[in-house]
């Protein structure tokens, strides 16, 4: 239950509530079909109070889902920087309903060694994303428009420190992206 509540966060009460009005209008369709079919005019003005806003909760919610697309983890963006460091913007589902994803900008740096680098953790879906080097920072965009400047790593670092942040060297994009959405241990 807990997990349920996580996932749909302050979204429960208004769920809860579409729910019942949902119902409630669906009993005004049936109604008003029953009615009809007795010769009242008035059935079907209720078939068509009922279809409506139900029909305009269908669109909203669809359009909703369409535009956060929950569940859809990917490798948005990834290539090798001017001084050939490998990155990849990756895009995590993480359970959400309100606030579907976390998105990350990971680099190799110097050493091999993939180091995280924060976007966003409260994000809707992104559709594209685009990285840009000047000097030694990384400008990231998110469907066109600029979102972010990050510094490009150097130095050494001890991945036992912090290994939420770094990542081995050993892993590929693909493996990289699959241990962060879950998909391998």
């Amino acid at each position: 239950m807990s997990e349920m509540i996580y996932m749909f966060g302050p979204l429960l009460v208004p769920i809860l509530i579409a729910c019942a009005v949902i119902a409630v209008l669906t009993f005004i369709i049936l109604a008003g079909r029953r009615a009809s079919k007795r010769g009242f005019r008035r059935g079907r003005i209720m078939v068509a109070a009922g279809a409506i806003p139900l029909l305009v909760m269908v669109f909203l919610v669809g359009g909703y889902l369409y535009w956060a697309c929950p569940g859809h983890s990917k490798i948005l963006t990834e290539g090798t920087s001017p001084s050939g460091q490998e990155y990849c913007v990756l895009q995590v589902h993480n359970g959400s309903l309100t606030e579907p994803y976390t998105v990350s900008f990971w680099i190799r740096d110097t050493n091999g060694v993939w180091r995280w680098n924060y976007l966003d953790h409260e994000s809707l879906a992104w559709g594209s994303a685009v990285v840009t080097f000047s000097a030694e920072q990384a400008h990231v965009s998110s469907d066109g428009e600029p979102f972010r400047d990050i510094q490009v790593p150097g130095g050494i670092v001890d991945i036992a420190a912090n290994p939420g942040h770094y990542k081995a060297r050993e892993l590929t994009t693909i493996e990289l992206f699959n241990q962060l959405a879950g998909k391998t241990r």
